[in-house]
């Protein structure tokens, strides 16, 4: 009787075993952090990449304003909603022009519209994001598509945990939204006087755009500090 409650007791022991390693092998290599907006109480996935730590969610502060009116420097948060829609901001974050997300301000590596402690990503920052996850060097300071796989490690449900969601953009030509579910575009903190350098990810595509856009252009926005700070 001993011999086979032993047996069962290594056997169920295997079992569980093979189903917590089953379970976190599907996790990926990094676990979420949160942080909680202390303005608005939103709350925000991060994720740690090389020496950074990303938030995971777009950013999603300010007031919703339509798509037919320009984000000014009145000292209010504006963001464009997908289809002028609050929900989509919700479920992807705001669309920020350039100068609205760098509270009209222009050094990069700047706080911007982030929370305090955090800032707006620089070209730097997000090449050290790239190279950590396996783009080389001369890759990272190429522009248009870069590299054939570190996109689809970006996306969502990639391995990076990075999360980036594909939430279109707003075209300051017409005031009209496009992309949605196929291309996410994600300003950086450099900038040269009327445009400024982004990061893309396409559906169809298994790299990442560098490239520099109008600083017109409605894009969504992701906030960084270093990983040490303590949380």
């Amino acid at each position: 009787m001993s011999r086979r409650l032993n047996s069962l007791s290594l056997l169920i022991a295997w079992v569980l075993s093979m189903c917590m390693f089953a379970c976190t092998k599907d996790e990926g290599p990094q676990i979420y952090n949160t942080f909680k907006d202390p303005a608005d109480g939103k709350t925000y996935r991060t994720i740690v990449i090389g020496g950074l730590e990303w938030f995971a969610d777009n950013l999603n502060r300010g007031q919703m304003i339509n798509s037919n009116v320009s984000q000014t420097d009145n000292e209010v948060i504006e963001k464009y909603c997908y289809d002028n829609d609050s929900k989509n901001c919700d479920r992807f974050g705001g669309l920020y022009t350039w100068d609205e997300m760098m509270a009209y301000g222009s050094e990069p590596g700047a706080q911007g519209i982030c929370p305090d402690g955090w800032w707006i990503p620089t070209d730097a920052n997000w090449k050290e994001l790239e190279m950590t996850l396996g783009m080389s060097n001369q890759e990272a300071n190429a522009d248009q598509w870069r590299s054939l796989d570190i996109g689809e490690l970006m996306k969502v449900k990639g391995s990076s945990n990075f999360t980036g969601t594909l939430s279109g953009h707003w075209f300051h030509g017409d005031k009209g939204f496009y992309s949605l579910n196929q291309l996410g575009s994600w300003w950086s903190s450099d900038s040269e006087p009327t445009h400024a350098w982004k990061r893309s990810l396409g559906k169809d595509e298994g790299g990442v755009y560098r490239a520099l856009s109008s600083r017109q252009y409605g894009y969504s926005v992701r906030c960084v500090r270093f990983a040490s700070q303590d949380r």
